[in-house]
């Protein structure tokens, strides 16, 4: 599996846990843009499939998913404040991808506004061991 260095410390019965933060800003018609390579170690790429439908691509496979969240920063409110992971193929070496449909208020397909920056935290194991 991979190793990056990650080796953090952390009160859990889970071995092996890797954190991965994206910052990525959403341009006309949800067009997604990573921000500096720094501060997005780790995501290869994100697209924008559909409405509010965007892929995740990692640098390198993993065991499983254990949990995303977003946190999106507007100026007003935000216009696709729900986040579900339609699919997860995070141990797929040739192309780990997490795949994310977000959703408004009235639970329709909907891109973030235009300017709105997302972060987002992505929680995987890199291990196989229980």
């Amino acid at each position: 599996m991979a190793s990056r260095r990650f080796k953090q410390f952390r009160l859990s019965l889970e071995t092996a846990v890797v954190d991965l933060y994206m910052n990525v800003s959403i341009g006309a018609s949800g067009a997604p843009t990573l921000s500096s390579l720094a501060q997005n170690q780790g995501i290869a790429s994100m697209i924008r499939n559909s409405a509010g439908n965007y892929t995740i691509t990692l640098s390198d496979p993993y065991a499983r998913l254990m949990g995303m969240t977003k946190t999106s920063i507007a100026a007003g409110a935000p216009s696709a404040p729900l986040m579900n992971v339609v699919s997860s193929s995070v141990s797929n070496a040739a192309s780990p991808q997490i795949v994310l449909q977000m959703r408004n208020d009235a639970s329709v397909a909907a891109d973030p506004a235009n300017g709105e920056s997302l972060l987002i935290h992505i929680e995987l194991k890199n291990s196989s061991v229980q």
